[in-house]
């Protein structure tokens, strides 16, 4: 498996991404097909991350996994409009600094009541100098967009705790008074407004913190060309509002997603399909999976378990015979999976790549990292099939648009350009890819330790841009599970 493939690495849990993944599919993309998969929301692992601690008390232990199990709840059902039902997504190939941003941690150790010794982690922001903008103060921090940003802090609570959030400008000032649930953490403004949860309810605020639409909301996805996805309660059924709140298209699906070129995925009893603006269906509800179209009219759809590709009449373009199928990428081909292997073909449906891995990727400039056997490293095939950099990597990611990849010898990451030579040596503990600002995050440490492991941001000839190093780096959004109050608020 690709580690870390979605590039949110630090002391803190992996964070949730915004993956284009198809409505009622298995979690799919950023991760390499027939890998396992990295899970939309994970607790803390103790495997990457064993700073990470929990209070020695069995009780506490038992708060925490259930204010954990809140915040998952609360980040699937805001996935399925972030990736699964949308055709865009925030991802790797854009820049490292959100807005010139970048999340650091800092590690606080503090003694429970029984004597041991736990560490937990404070966030703030740093430019891309390096320089602290917002202390690290917080529990929670997440980008939003519009020059804004969410973050708040754990409060206790008779059950135990909760995450309270507010609206902040680029300076960590509030903008807002209202206070708003821990899945503002990771919400984006679309069309100026940003769906937020207060109260158990969704509605918008714009960048000043004003209420557009109150919320009054189940559930909402977020607005494309003026409408979103909503339900009100819910056992209601989902349909679309306008930007005053206001029904567009009546609910009357299961599920309903994000429009993209004019078409939403939506779902009635258990089946996928196509409807327009007018809430019709274009393409009926027969299928159990589907993705959206790709550039040359295909999209990816699956019905009695074996996937295919139809036309936007719903026609069956290429018949559905494969285990698993992604979307065509620019590059005409689309990674399949055929039995236990997977191979690309072409828009016609012809195997131009012969199905012998057990892991691949979909193209990027030119090259797909894949593994042959599953004992086997990773190397890099052409569009010929031709393995053109040997089979020598535990782990490897795609080249980005300069043709540099980040790559993993033994335990180690570097850089390598499309001849398969190192442009910066294999040293790092972790390693992102190069994102479009011309920057990748790295880490270094003792493999066996992450005590000492330490954060920054290096350029494309290798070197760091900051003076100093941080305890965690985060790109999007950063949320510190484990809380701990003084011990004079623990009494009661």
């Amino acid at each position: 498996m690709s580690e870390f493939e979605n590039n949110n690495f630090s002391g803190n849990p992996e964070q949730p991404q915004q993956n284009p993944n198809p409505a009622g599919a298995p979690q799919q993309n950023f991760n390499p097909a027939g890998a396992p998969q990295q899970p939309v929301y994970s607790a803390p692992m103790n495997e990457y991350y064993p700073s990470q601690g929990t209070d020695g008390n069995q009780d506490n232990k038992k708060k925490i996994i259930m204010a954990v199990a809140a915040v998952a709840a609360i980040i699937i059902v805001v996935l399925l409009f972030k990736g699964i039902f949308s055709g865009s997504s925030k991802d790797e190939a854009e820049n490292l600094f959100d807005d010139g941003m970048l999340i650091f941690g800092e590690k606080e150790e503090y003694e429970t009541r029984w004597g041991s010794k736990q560490t937990k982690y404070k966030y703030g922001i740093i430019n891309e100098k390096g320089k602290v903008i917002i202390d690290a103060d917080y529990d929670a921090i997440g980008f939003v967009g519009e020059g804004r940003i969410v973050a708040g802090e754990w409060e206790k609570t008779d059950d135990g705790a909760e995450m309270v959030t507010m609206l902040r400008d680029k300076k960590g000032k509030e903008v807002s008074d209202d206070e708003l649930s821990q899945s503002a953490v990771y919400q984006y403004f679309s069309e100026g407004l940003l769906p937020v949860c207060e109260d158990d309810e969704w509605g918008f605020m714009n960048k000043n913190g004003k209420w557009v639409i109150k919320p009054s909301f189940y559930s909402v996805g977020n607005f494309v060309d003026g409408v979103a996805p909503a339900k009100e309660d819910e056992d209601d059924e989902w349909g679309y509002i306008n930007k005053k709140g206001k029904w567009v298209i009546e609910p009357d699906f299961d599920s309903a997603g994000e429009f993209v070129d004019g078409l939403a995925i939506a779902s009635k009893n258990g089946k996928y399909g196509f409807i327009n603006k007018k809430g019709d269906w274009k393409v009926k509800r027969k299928y159990s999976s589907l993705y959206h179209f790709a550039d040359n009219g295909l999209a990816a759809a699956c019905d009695d378990g074996e996937w295919g590709y139809i036309n936007k009449k719903g026609e069956w373009v290429i018949e559905n015979e494969y285990a698993d199928a992604y979307s065509f990428t620019e590059d005409g081909l689309a990674l399949v999976k055929d039995g236990s292997k997977y191979g690309y073909i072409n828009k016609k449906g012809k195997m131009v790549i012969d199905d012998d891995y057990v892991e691949a990727s979909s193209f990027s400039n030119g090259l797909a990292y894949v593994k042959e056997d599953a004992d086997d490293d990773y190397g890099y095939i052409n569009k010929k099939g031709e393995m053109v950099i040997d089979a020598d990597f535990t782990s490897a990611r795609s080249f980005n648009k300069d043709g540099v990849a980040a790559v993993k010898d033994g335990d180690e990451w570097g850089f390598i350009n499309k001849k398969g030579k190192w442009v910066i040596d294999p040293e790092f503990k972790y390693a992102s890819s190069f994102h479009d600002d011309g920057y990748a995050l790295v880490c270094t440490g003792d493999d066996d330790n992450s005590d000492d492991d330490e954060y920054f941001v290096i350029n494309k000839k290798g070197k760091s841009v900051f003076k100093d190093t941080f305890d965690a780096l985060e790109t999007y959004s950063a949320m510190e599970y484990n809380y701990n109050f003084d011990e004079d608020e623990d009494e009661d």
